[in-house]
């Protein structure tokens, strides 16, 4: 069994001990239900998600809208106008001709009526 807590960034990795052996319970008694953690290993979060709020946080996914391309990032990026991106995303997408990013950028969408454009990422006009 693995579990996974943030700290900073980085991804700390504990692993129960293997069945049948004995764990010590809070009550300081012989008890193989309850587990000993032991961190073994730490990795860097994820690109697309950031880790904050120390050693009990867990990584969240960018929002739809932004971006991160980095491993251990505490922050996501807006993505750029004329781009957009789903949750987790590593690099935002340029939206392409005769569509534009919604307002929260998650998606883009078809010119309204009435309007166009014939470069990428480039908003609608009349």
């Amino acid at each position: 069994m693995s579990v996974y807590a943030r700290i900073a960034g980085w991804l700390a990795i504990q692993h129960a001990p293997a069945l049948p052996s004995t764990r010590i319970s809070p009550q300081n008694t012989s008890n193989p239900f309850v587990p000993v953690f032991k961190y073994t290993a730490c990795e860097p979060c994820p690109t697309g998600s950031t880790c904050q709020g120390g050693a009990n946080a867990l990584s969240q996914q960018c929002p739809a809208g932004t971006h991160t391309e980095l491993l251990g990032a505490t922050t996501c990026n807006a993505c750029p106008n004329g781009t957009a991106s789903l949750a987790g995303a590593t690099t935002c997408q340029e939206c392409a001709p005769g569509t534009e990013p919604t307002a929260d950028r998650s998606t883009c969408q078809l010119c309204p009526a009435g309007t166009y454009n014939k470069i990428p990422g480039e908003p609608c006009i009349k």
